[in-house]
C-alpha cells in the first residue's frame, strides 16, 4: 500500500553521504561496539562523539590516526539508540532542513530533547510520531515504513499519512507489515537502499511469513522503480532476536556491516560477496546487540547540513 503526493522538497536518501556521523560514547555494555564504529567511520568521514565522559572520548580521539576527524559534544542522554530521536533531513531550494517528528516520551526524556538541546540548526516540528529507523529513504522521495507507523499514531490506513508527506519530502510512502516476531518493527531492519538503483532486503530462510514480507516490499518498490536491482541478504533469527545485516552504516561505497553471534560464517561470506559484486567495500563489525533489536544504524545518527 503506497501513498503519493507531489512537492518540491525531497527526503534525503539514507545512502547520501552525511556531513558527519554522530556516535554515542559512554560506559555501557556495548561501548566496544560504539568505539569500533567511531574508529572505522572516522577513517572516511567526520565523527561527532556524543559523550557522557569527555575525558574518555578525548583518549579515544588521541589514539586515532586521524584525530582531526573528530569533534566531541558533551550532553546527557538516556540510551545509545540515538537514531530514532534524530531529525529527518529534507532537502529543498534552501538546502537541507531538519524535520523533528513527535516523540514517544515514555522513559527517554533526555533522548527526546537531545537534538533540540545540542543543535544550532533549527528543526521544524512535525506532528507525526515516527522513529527515524522506521523511515528508510530512497531515491526520488520514496520512503519505507512498517505498519508500526500507523499503530503508533492511531491511524487506520496509509491514506492518513498523506497530510505529512509534503513536509517530510516523501513522494511515495510504502507501508508494509513487519516481520513476524521482530521486536523493533522498524524498516531499517527489513530493507535498505544502497543507491538509486539498488535495494537490499533482509531474507529469512527460516520463515515463510518473513519472506512474504520481503517479497511485498520488493513488489511495492518495483511499482515505483521497475528497474531496481534487489539483493537478498541472509537473516538469522532466534525467537524475537533478529540478526539483520541490513542495519548497516553506509559511507559512500563503504559499508560497516553488523556481524552478530547468530550469523554463521557462510552468511558473512555471502553478504560480502553480494555487496562487493556491486562495488562496495565491506567492513564487518561484531555486534552483540540482537537482544536489543537493533545494531549499527540504530546506534548512530547521520548529520546532514
Amino acid at each position: 500500500m503506497a501513498a503519493e503526493t507531489a512537492g518540491m522538497k525531497r527526503i534525503v536518501p539514507d545512502y547520501d553521504v552525511p556531513a558527519a556521523l554522530m556516535v554515542p560514547h559512554y560506559a555501557c555494555t556495548i561501548d566496544g561496539v560504539l568505539e569500533t564504529i567511531a574508529n572505522a567511520a572516522a577513517l572516511h568521514i567526520g565523527v561527532i562523539l556524543l559523550s557522557g565522559d569527555p575525558a574518555a572520548s578525548r583518549t579515544l580521539v588521541a589514539n586515532h590516526p586521524l584525530p582531526d576527524h573528530f569533534s566531541i559534544i558533551a550532553a546527557p542522554f538516556d540510551t545509545p539508540w540515538i537514531r530514532d530521536r534524530s531529525p529527518i533531513p529534507v532537502i529543498g531550494a534552501d538546502g537541507v532542513q531538519w524535520v523533528l517528528p513527535r516523540m514517544n516520551m515514555a522513559g527517554r526524556d533526555q533522548d527526546t530533547v537531545l537534538f533540540g538541546a545540542i543543535s544550532v540548526k533549527e528543526s521544524e516540528p512535525c506532528g507525526l510520531l515516527v522513529a527515524q529507523g522506521n523511515l528508510v529513504a530512497g531515491p526520488g522521495g520514496i520512503a519505507l515504513s512498517s505498519s508500526q507507523i500507523l499503530s503508533d499514531n492511531g491511524l487506520d490506513g496509509v491514506a492518513q499519512l498523506v497530510p505529512y508527506q509534503a513536509q517530510l519530502g516523501i513522494e511515495h510512502w510504502i507501508v508494509f507489515e513487519p516481520f513476524l516476531e521482530e521486536q523493533t518493527r522498524h524498516a531499517d531492519v527489513h530493507a535498505r537502499f544502497l543507491n538509486d538503483g539498488l535495494l537490499a532486503l533482509a531474507w529469512n530462510a527460516g520463515s515463510a511469513h518473513d519472506r512474504a514480507v520481503a517479497r511485498d516490499i520488493e513488489i511495492q518498490v518495483r511499482a515505483v522503480l521497475p528497474d531496481i536491482t534487489v539483493l537478498r541478504m541472509p537473516l538469522r533469527t532466534a525467537g524475537s532476536h533478529y540478526a539483520s545485516p541490513v542495519n548497516w552504516i553506509q559511507i559512500e561505497r563503504r559499508l560497516l556491516v553488523p556481524r552478530f553471534p547468530l550469523t554463521p560464517a557462510e552468511d558473512s561470506v555471502l553478504i560480502g560477496e553480494l555487496l562487493r559484486a556491486h562495488g562496495f567495500d565491506v567492513v564487518f563489525i561484531d555486534s552483540p546487540t540482537t537482544e536489543f533489536g537493533g545494531s549499527l544504524h540504530c546506534l548512530t545518527a547521520s548529520i546532514y547540513v
